[in-house]
């Protein structure tokens, strides 16, 4: 599965659909969303899509370990 994702041109939402939509044929979607609804929650400041990006990230990373 390709890890990289493509951002020009796309919205926010797209941007993090498709997150989302590569978590989930890991079946981690939903812990991807509760993880970037933390970060979001503990910082209202960051970017929303760098907060699914970065939950999407540990996620992946500690399910191909």
């Amino acid at each position: 599965m390709k890890n990289t994702i493509d951002w020009d041109n796309k919205s926010d939402e797209i941007q993090i659909e498709e997150l989302l939509t590569e978590a989930n044929a890991y079946s981690l979607r939903a812990e991807v969303i509760a993880t970037a609804e933390h970060y979001l929650k503990d910082d209202p400041d960051l970017d929303k899509i760098l907060a699914y990006e970065m939950a999407y990230i540990e996620w992946i990373s500690n399910f191909e370990s």
